[in-house]
């Protein structure tokens, strides 16, 4: 079974950009135009994730931490660093481990993206 995606990269960086104001936001992704092929696959190639893995790795310790979080200067240094911790785990599990894939892999503030 293959399934088709279509990105809209215009509308895309519209929707994160417009994510609603007191809400901490972290973007993990890649900065070429093939990571999304490795990430769900194609028709005629298997899909190497290295994105979802490293969100799942690291989704314990968020849902942990989530109920420890007083204030927003704490959610902000929290999902920084929990995002960080998953940027470095989709790095070490790019499919290359050389190359534009894997030094492009980045978090970003919505803002920013």
């Amino acid at each position: 079974m293959s399934v088709s995606v279509t990105m809209n990269d215009k509308r895309l960086r519209e929707l994160i950009k417009n994510i609603p104001t007191g809400e901490v936001v972290r973007v993990l992704h890649d900065g070429v135009n093939y990571g999304i092929y490795q990430e769900f696959g194609t028709s005629r190639m298997a899909a190497h994730p290295f994105i979802t893995p490293a969100i799942e790795h690291i989704r314990p310790a968020f849902e942990k931490g989530l109920k420890q979080i007083k204030n927003l200067e704490m959610a902000e240094d929290f999902v920084d660093k929990l995002a960080h911790d998953a940027e470095a785990v989709a790095k070490a599990s790019a499919p290359f481990l050389t190359g534009a894939l894997r030094n492009s892999i980045k978090v970003s503030k919505p803002e920013d993206f």
